[in-house]
């Protein structure tokens, strides 16, 4: 349990540079959540390298290869590409790295998807997750003057996978509003992490299920 529980606490301090919170205002809640078929007519696949497989994204997704990434935040002040980088630093030198998408016609809006260390995720361990992550963002939030609301914060089980997904709403008076969603998912042989910020509160909950799903 030890190993367990440090391997995820390094993944919630990951997320320290990107969301904070100030309060958790919804009750938790274990699902079981039945199949759906993702209808793919209207997006693109784009390949995931680490998982050697296929997310399915809108086609005004744009890949961005962590090297891709670093080179554009040369030639682009940017806050959110600043901030990815920031969180993917411990990547940068190994062999798997994270991967990126970002719209094209709106550049706020960001994916990013982790590799991460295999984290057998039961509802114990899940719950643990949850209780870091609100205790580290909510110190955060007040450093940074930022308020999120989280709107949305479930345990989820979905064709023999788990997920942990925390949405939040953010607003402050310096930064554009935007949503912000985490999922952490596992299987029986690996795990992920997959960071989802978006201005216009689109959810891709179903994509990431896809993924996961496809990886085995």
């Amino acid at each position: 349990m030890d190993k367990t529980f440090y391997a995820y606490k390094k993944y919630i301090y990951i997320l320290c540079t990107v969301v904070t919170i100030c309060c958790i205002s919804c009750k938790k809640e274990v699902t079981t959540t039945p199949p759906k078929q993702l209808d793919t007519s209207l997006l693109e696949e784009f390949e995931v390298e680490f998982l050697n497989t296929t997310v399915w994204l809108p086609t005004s997704y744009e890949k961005l290869t962590y090297e891709a990434l670093f080179e554009l935040a040369r030639v682009e002040d940017d806050a959110m590409i600043n901030m990815l980088l920031q969180s993917s630093k411990e990547y940068r030198n190994k062999e798997k790295k994270p991967v990126f998408f970002r719209d094209e016609f709106m550049p706020s809006n960001f994916i990013a998807i982790y590799p991460s260390s295999y984290i057998r995720l039961d509802k114990k361990t899940a719950s643990y997750y949850i209780s870091d992550f609100a205790v580290t963002m909510k110190r955060q939030d007040q450093e940074l003057g930022i308020t999120s609301e989280i709107i949305e914060k479930r345990i989820k089980t979905f064709n023999g996978h788990k997920m942990v997904k925390l949405k939040l709403k953010q607003t402050s008076d310096f930064i554009e509003n935007r949503y912000f969603t985490q999922y952490f998912i596992s299987s029986d042989i690996r795990s992920f992490m997959v960071i989802h910020i978006d201005v216009l509160n689109r959810d891709y909950e179903l994509n990431f299920k896809n993924l996961s799903v496809q990886s085995n």
